[in-house]
């Protein structure tokens, strides 16, 4: 591991996994997605913010940041 960095899974012990999924979380959708984009996203009701932060969290749990 190099000096200035950390792995993922570190943080999360430290921060805990909720504190976490809320660093991954605290975005607009509008500044990324279209209207009709979103509208589609919430009407399927598949996918919300703290889903893809915990799919985030998964894979890079062992990488450094």
């Amino acid at each position: 591991m190099s000096r200035y960095s950390a792995e993922l899974r570190e943080l999360i012990s430290t921060f805990g996994e909720s504190e976490a999924i809320k660093w991954f979380s605290n975005y607009e959708l509008s500044d990324f997605l279209t209207n009709a984009e979103i509208s589609t996203i919430e009407e399927r009701g598949t996918w919300t913010k703290e889903k893809l932060a915990k799919k985030i969290l998964e894979h890079y749990y062992l990488s450094e940041i």
